[in-house]
């Protein structure tokens, strides 16, 4: 390996002795390398970018507008939320135990459950000292059935052992064509758009 000098003008010295051509080479070996850095930081620039377009959309649209395009994947195991019903019930975490429902398969069907679901409560072994307030677990229900559940699946989706259609059909009013939504536009049992529109 030979060392190479360079002058006060950047030409390369050997020796005392100039090679311009050897400066071309040494050029091209530069430009090969910021190409390779540019291709990097381009990279990093995109997927930069996408991250940003995510959150974005994530905290002006909701995330159930993301997440409801995997909600087709399958729910936790029936086993796995029984225990974190027993843990809740056991550590008295009500807001846990009666509000956060759960996505579980049953009977080879999802649903959305919380721990006082039927299909879980007979199964805990440490349940919570109290019943939950039916009222605040059906604004629960309302939330769950407004954000996350998707357009088409409001008729079929069971929350607990009824869809939302089934608990909210009558907030739901079908949209006449041309028609604009202050709420979520649904599929209602028929297949037809309807408004459904959280309040209360």
């Amino acid at each position: 390996m030979r060392e190479v000098f360079l002058d006060n003008r950047g030409r390369f010295i050997n020796n005392r002795t100039f090679y311009e051509g050897e400066k071309m080479v040494f050029k091209k070996g530069l430009n090969k390398r910021g190409q390779d850095l540019t291709i990097g930081t381009l990279i990093l620039i995109v997927l930069g970018i996408v991250v940003l377009v995510l959150l974005i959309i994530g905290f002006t649209k909701g995330w159930g507008f993301i997440f409801d395009k995997f909600e087709s994947a399958p729910g936790k195991s029936l086993q796995t939320t029984i225990e974190s019903c027993n843990f809740a019930g056991q550590g008295g975490l009500r807001a846990d135990y009666c509000l956060e429902l759960k996505r579980v398969d049953y009977s080879g069907e999802t649903r959305y459950v919380n721990c006082e679901s039927e299909i879980i409560r007979g199964q805990l072994t440490t349940p919570l000292s109290t019943t939950c307030e039916p009222t605040s677990v059906e604004g629960a229900i309302k939330a769950l059935c407004y954000t996350t559940i998707s357009g088409n699946n409001f008729a079929t989706m069971k929350v607990g052992d009824k869809t939302c259609f089934e608990r909210f059909g009558a907030s739901c009013t079908v949209l006449a064509s041309g028609a604009t939504c202050g709420g979520k536009i649904k599929k209602n049992s028929e297949g037809k758009d309807c408004c459904f529109i959280l309040t209360g």
